[in-house]
């Protein structure tokens, strides 16, 4: 185990580079609320705040990862659908 996590921490750079991270999200006054869906949102509190966004975002990309940002399921969806 100890060699495993020498070994990623040496090439912590290059296994970044190799990585992508998705972040799907419900952001207050960013995502549609789509009509079709059956069952309604109760309210705008069940979205994040754009500073709980922001405060989330700015953690993961100080990982130095690629971050990828859907405000919607189906947004995501298509994404992974045309590039995977």
């Amino acid at each position: 185990m100890k060699q495993l996590l020498q070994y990623y921490l040496q090439n912590f750079d290059k296994e970044c580079s190799k990585t992508n991270l998705f972040l799907v999200a419900n952001l207050q006054k960013q995502t549609k609320k789509m009509s079709y869906y059956t069952i309604e949102h109760a309210s705008d509190r069940e979205f994040f705040s754009l500073s709980e966004f922001e405060e989330i975002a700015s953690a993961l990309l100080k990982t130095g990862l690629c971050l990828n940002i859907f405000y919607t399921e189906i947004d995501f969806v298509e994404y992974i659908l045309k590039y995977y």
